[in-house]
């Protein structure tokens, strides 16, 4: 692949060749309304508890940032994306706009609505159920001491029974691992935060066990209900756990069955997979089956219109332009940035902006090699309309050429909602630029000899 070093400027063609995850650019408006104002901020709600949390474990100890810095990764890089879903879809009054388009579709339209409607309180149970059930790491070993009470309760045979009674107890003492003292703690709270939102939103109308137990033996008071729960699991008590698992049998699982954890998740569980689980998949593919139709329809009304597919996993090139955009008023973004913005932000107390001594001493120079701009600038990323999504990360962006000038990374906040309505005025991808990345190996590591391997136009 021929890399190019060529100044990028605004207006330049640029596509990217990628395995994106997918994109939903036809949903209706009822499938909209849905995100934006309820399953979108369900979990953002939730999550930010969360965060706030691990956030505050974090701040503790550079042992603890260090414990706990892969699992806010994974719970705030959804969170973030939801927010700026959530903005990017009020902004361009998305639901309004689908309104609107749906006017010429009256047939097909209603049935939608209906099954959108019946779809709801379901899809409520499904989210609640992984942001807020299964957040804390004590309920997510809850949910495998279920399944090994059900293999107990099957046909399975003792050996394999005990091989997964093994598994869960290797599970378990990596739960404990690394002073399960203070991880105890960090999980107690973000399972009682976590529950009582999941009951006070949700639960509280929609089981009538869970609101009966708190009601009839806590006297309302949830919040010292999910408390016990966690202080009298087993789950938490190392020894006691490990006393069971390490010689099970069968009949073991009674006693884990009058566990708090168990009593707490098994009927929510079994709930959801006894008919929830069953309900949405058949609604939902008459859901698919009818988007079927409804994007034939649009397609044969609009016959003059180009339409470009959704991403689906498989190959896909998305093309566009280099591009600086205005999201707000009296605010534009610039449709570069350099190492100075680098410098800029470099805070020693924070481990993502810490400066190299190396880097900082090239960027005071000026010395930047061939990689430069015209102005004497070392670019570090760029923008531009192309329409990516989840999965495009380390996709190449090329030029007009099909020369290598970027490795996609990212989309802009205020454009994350072009999963599912995209604008080319708002949304834009972002690139790491390839110069950047060459100046790294070049002059930072001193990897000269790679760079003698790579076919490079100027």
């Amino acid at each position: 692949m021929t890399i190019s070093l060529k100044e990028k400027n605004e207006g330049d063609f640029t596509f990217v060749f990628g395995y994106p995850g997918t994109t939903r650019q036809f949903l209706t408006s009822f499938a909209v309304d849905e995100v934006q104002n309820y399953e979108d901020p369900i979990r953002i709600k939730l999550r930010t508890e969360v965060l706030k949390v691990y956030n505050q474990a974090m701040n503790e100890s550079p042992a603890k940032r260090l414990r706990y810095a892969s699992n806010v990764a994974s719970i705030a890089n959804g969170w973030k994306k939801w927010q700026g879903e959530v903005k990017g879809l009020k902004f361009l009054n998305a639901i309004e706009k689908k309104k609107d388009f749906e006017q010429n579709y009256t047939d097909i339209i209603p049935q939608f609505q209906k099954l959108y409607s019946d779809n709801h309180s379901y899809k409520l149970r499904e989210i609640y159920l992984g942001e807020a059930v299964l957040a804390s790491q004590m309920m997510k070993q809850a949910r495998q001491v279920l399944s090994l009470i059900s293999t107990s309760n099957s046909e399975a045979t003792d050996e394999e029974v005990s091989a997964l009674a093994t598994s869960l107890l290797k599970s378990l003492k990596t739960y404990y691992a690394n002073d399960f003292s203070s991880q105890r703690i960090v999980d107690s709270t973000i399972f009682v935060k976590t529950m009582l939102i999941f009951y006070n939103d949700f639960a509280k109308n929609n089981y009538t066990f869970l609101r009966e137990r708190i009601s009839k033996n806590y006297k309302g008071n949830a919040e010292k209900y999910f408390g016990e729960v966690f202080s009298k699991t087993l789950l938490t008590n190392p020894k006691k756990i490990e006393q069971i698992l390490s010689n099970y049998k069968k009949k073991d699982s009674k006693k884990l069955l009058k566990d708090a954890s168990i009593e707490l998740l098994s009927p929510i569980w079994g709930e959801y997979f006894s008919s929830d689980v069953y309900y949405l998949s058949e609604n939902n593919n008459r859901i698919d089956s009818l988007y079927r139709i409804y994007v034939a329809q649009i397609m044969q009304i609009e016959k003059g219109k180009m339409f470009y597919p959704d991403a689906n996993l498989t190959l896909r090139v998305a093309y566009g332009n280099i591009s600086s955009f205005k999201p707000r008023d009296g605010v534009t973004y610039k449709h570069y940035t350099t190492l100075e913005g680098i410098v800029e932000k470099e805070n020693p107390e924070i481990y993502d902006y810490v400066v190299e001594n190396k880097l900082k001493e090239l960027y005071n120079n000026k010395d930047y090699g061939q990689y430069a701009n015209s102005l004497g600038e070392m670019p570090v990323a760029f923008i531009a309309s192309n329409h990516t999504t989840g999965g495009n990360s380390g996709s190449p962006v090329m030029d007009k050429d099909g020369y290598l000038i970027g490795i996609n990374f990212d989309r802009n906040w205020e454009g994350t909602m072009s999963d599912l309505l995209f604008d080319p005025n708002y949304c834009r991808n972002i690139s790491l630029d390839i110069r950047y990345c060459l100046f790294l190996i070049d002059e930072f590591a001193e990897a000269k000899h790679l760079i003698k391997e790579m076919t490079i136009v100027r």
